[in-house]
């Protein structure tokens, strides 16, 4: 059969189909524009002949190809995706597009068949959903604050200016940086003349009430008690291998004093 040239919007992104019902066919770069991964010729590069395609397209300039993505390879790469619409994507393309491909032979836009929108959460929404995260971890309420500032950015990049305009102010001078428990593990030991390590500091600072544990499913985590508090510094901090922000108990050296 003939392949036929239709258009189709996702979120406000334009994602050609080329293909025809028996082999749906999009261009490759429009599928990787709307699912954020990059150039199609680079990612696609080990895709075979059932995976992906060229197509010719004709314009003023004259005839140029371009790679295309068949059905297969579609599913691979959203499933490289990581941004959250992907699955809004996926589901679309299983229940509306292909369906409507293979039973008329082409997708025609429709009210019902554009994908809605994801509506950006306002101010308030984004600091109670902040706050339902970090409200009760003993994170500084300065550095909530730049959280939120930093999505307020994201969301709004009209305000990025301003939000950082705000963070400034938010920035509180301190004059000791707490430290972790392996380095207050070390001052301890030097200044009593002992060996030890973060372990038996870990269990010393949590058998004497400056510190309680947390588990957070299998992982064991620390969180200061009220008796704690005044030497112990919640901080935010990117996660190990992933691109999330975790948060680390640190201590300040006057527990030395208190511990001894």
């Amino acid at each position: 059969m003939t392949s036929n040239l239709s258009i189709f919007n996702f979120e406000g992104q334009d994602v050609r189909f080329v293909g025809t019902a028996e082999v749906p066919e999009w261009i490759a770069q429009d599928v990787c524009d709307v699912l954020g991964i990059g150039e199609a010729r680079n990612v696609m590069r080990n895709y075979d002949e059932e995976e992906r395609g060229v197509y010719t397209i004709h314009g003023s300039a004259g005839k140029r190809e371009v790679l295309t993505v068949k059905e297969p390879g579609l599913y691979r790469l959203i499933f490289k995706s990581r941004k959250p619409k992907a699955k809004i994507f996926k589901k679309w393309i299983a229940k509306e597009v292909l369906p409507s491909i293979r039973k008329t032979g082409n997708y025609s836009i429709t009210e019902s068949a554009i994908a809605p929108k994801t509506e950006t959460p306002d101010f308030q929404s984004i600091g109670t959903a902040i706050d339902t995260v970090l409200g009760n971890t003993g994170v500084n309420p300065s550095l909530i604050a730049g959280v939120k500032a930093n999505e307020i950015a994201r969301l709004y990049p009209v305000l990025s200016e301003t939000m950082e305009a705000a963070k400034k102010l938010l920035q509180v001078p301190v004059e000791e940086k707490p430290v972790t428990v392996t380095e207050i593990a070390k001052l301890f030991s030097e200044k009593h003349g002992l060996q030890t390590n973060a372990r038996e500091i870990n269990l010393l600072i949590t058998d004497w009430g400056f510190q309680v544990v947390v588990m957070d499913g299998k992982k064991k985590t620390y969180k200061p008690t009220k008796k704690g508090e005044p030497h112990a510094q919640m901080i935010l901090q990117a996660g190990r291998g992933s691109n999330k922000t975790v948060t680390q108990l640190k201590w300040y050296t006057s527990l030395i004093d208190a511990l001894s």
